[in-house]
């Protein structure tokens, strides 16, 4: 190869007095290192930061025979001038003289330096394709198209080949330079980054969020009354719930500051029958979602891996259905307030996204420990006098037509200009963008509020329940022949202590979540009760009554069960 023809595969080739001088391509160059000169017929190279001539032929996709030129003596010599007959993504196929058969020619694929492959990748993928958190999607031709996730470098590249109709040859001896996993890395540091995927749209729109929804009709081509149309599908107990209900939509486009949103609790005094479950699902179809299930007394760790999945991350509904007995999960309480959710995204390690979600929970008979229900907005709905076939078909069929219509209702009300009001809750951001905005022929606001507040009152067992744990430590020391109201401390081990809890309540907790949670009644909501290592027993909880005296050497232990 001649001298010049390789200076063409270098950048910022500058002639010295003795040669040239080029950025390497063996290294990230920032000002030329490397010294180029002829001698001979043979092209000498020197890196001044020490990367080997080897290295440098191998970034250049090259051989050290190629270092040398013909000098037309010897005929049977295959390094003859190579001409690009055409490129790659990331290589030049080359026309090279068969040493075999003269006047003859052979194709050979030959690498392209990285940064040449990079700028062409780059320059494909950069309008098409971007991330969330971390994660490639297509971004789809039309607005509401599917979202296509491309998790895996195979994925991305093959997406590519669709787009561009090529794709790079990731064969052994053309990826030395740069392997398939390393550009699909480096790629994604060059696209547009977005917080969260969206198919529905929010008001006010959410920072960092791709919206995938088609454009909203303007407000004088929507038939007003369909959304009364479509609130009349649910039969609320009161009208204050029809507001609620309306409600519930209005929060599930709110686009205010994460952490900002209540969970709805959806309750019926007539038991199944009554569409508890169906008004869940329809604010999920409303937004054009399938809502993602989970069980409040279920593993939350697997529902936030499914909650940041790809798909998860298109939905921002989270239905907790059909919940039995006492809802208590400190968990869901800190998860309802978080502003970011975050936790282990399948394949991918930790994962994140804002919280923009809304929470349902359905249940019969409402019971709530005090966090969850002064973070609940309490919905109750009845069962319809007359039953009718098909009717959540036909409510599907109505939002598939008239979706965007009743969202863009929706986001008209929450744009109409409010007058402050007086807040009930501790939802107060949440009160005056959301539900101050609910129409005046849909209730009095302070109706509304004072109904919230009286139900978040109803569904609060806490002291209910703590006297159930007081009895339950009460009822197994009694079990064990003592008095709880003796001189003499009781011992609990934490077995046991975390099954008095368990039965207690009726939880399904796992018992270091019990042990969390009667550490945090211990002293202040059962004055009783405080942690304790026993010298012999290890960790557990001392009973103290009111009377009680003396060292380690009076304590008595607990040993047996509560029945």
């Amino acid at each position: 190869m001649k001298t010049e023809v390789l200076l063409q595969r270098l950048d910022k080739v500058r002639q010295t007095e003795k040669g040239w001088q080029a950025c390497c391509p063996a290294h990230d160059d920032k000002a030329p290192s490397l010294s180029i000169s002829n001698e001979d017929g043979k092209t000498l190279l020197h890196c001044h930061a020490g990367c080997s001539t080897q290295d440098v032929v191998a970034a250049l996709g090259i051989n050290l025979a190629d270092l040398f030129e013909d000098n037309g003596e010897d005929k049977k010599s295959t390094r003859k001038k190579k001409q690009a007959r055409h490129e790659g993504l990331n290589y030049e196929v080359l026309c090279l003289p068969d040493p075999e058969n003269p006047g003859k020619y052979n194709e050979k694929k030959i690498a392209l330096p990285y940064n040449k492959v990079m700028d062409k990748l780059i320059r494909i993928v950069k309008d098409n394709m971007a991330t969330v958190d971390g994660i490639v999607f297509a971004i789809p031709h039309e607005r509401g198209d599917k979202i296509d996730f491309l998790e895996r470098p195979a994925d991305f590249f093959g997406q590519l080949g669709i787009q561009s109709k090529s794709a790079p040859d990731w064969t052994k001896h053309l990826s030395r330079a740069m392997t398939q996993g390393e550009a699909y890395s480096r790629i994604k540091q060059h696209l547009t980054a977005y917080r969260g995927v969206e198919s529905a749209p929010h008001c006010p729109s959410m920072r960092g969020i791709y919206y995938n929804h088609p454009e909203l009709p303007p407000m004088d081509e929507v038939d007003e009354p369909m959304m009364d149309y479509f609130l009349n599908q649910f039969c609320p107990e009161t009208p204050e719930d029809k507001a609620l209900i309306l409600a519930l939509f209005l929060t599930s486009v709110w686009g205010g500051t994460e952490s900002q949103r209540p969970a709805f609790v959806i309750s019926s005094p007539d038991g199944r029958g009554s569409g508890k479950s169906s008004l869940g699902e329809m604010a999920a179809a409303l937004l054009n979602q399938d809502p993602i299930s989970g069980s409040t007394k279920g593993d939350m760790e697997e529902l936030l891996k499914r909650i940041l999945s790809p798909i998860g991350m298109t939905s921002r509904i989270v239905l907790f259905d059909n919940e039995v007995g006492r809802v208590s999960s400190g968990q869901l309480a800190g998860l309802i307030t978080t502003r970011t959710i975050s936790g282990k995204r399948m394949y991918h390690g930790e994962g994140r996204r804002p919280n923009n979600i809304l929470w349902v929970i359905t249940l019969n008979t409402p019971t709530l420990d005090s966090d969850l229900a002064s973070r609940c907005i309490p919905v109750s709905v009845v069962r319809p006098k007359q039953t009718i076939a098909g009717w959540k078909s036909n409510v599907i069929e109505t939002l598939d037509q008239w979706r965007w219509e009743l969202i863009a209702m929706l986001i008209h009300m929450l744009l109409q200009p409010t007058d402050p009001i007086r807040t009930r809750t501790r939802w107060a951001t949440w009160e005056q963008d959301v539900l101050s905005k609910i129409p005046e022929k849909y209730g009095n606001i302070t109706d509304i509020q004072a109904l919230i507040v009286n139900r978040q009152r109803e569904f609060d067992d806490e002291a209910d329940e703590i006297a159930l744990i007081h009895d339950g430590f009460e009822g197994l020391i009694r079990h064990g022949g003592y008095d709880p109201n003796d001189a003499y401390p009781c011992f609990i081990p934490n077995s046991k202590a975390a099954d008095v809890y368990i039965i207690a309540t009726g939880s399904r907790a796992r018992k270091n979540t019990a042990l969390r949670e009667l550490k945090n009644m211990a002293k202040e909501q059962i004055k009783e009760l405080q942690e304790y290592r026993h010298y012999q027993y290890g960790r557990g909880f001392l009973w103290l009554s009111n009377i009680a005296v003396g060292g380690d050497e009076n304590i008595r232990v607990i040993k047996n069960d509560l029945f």
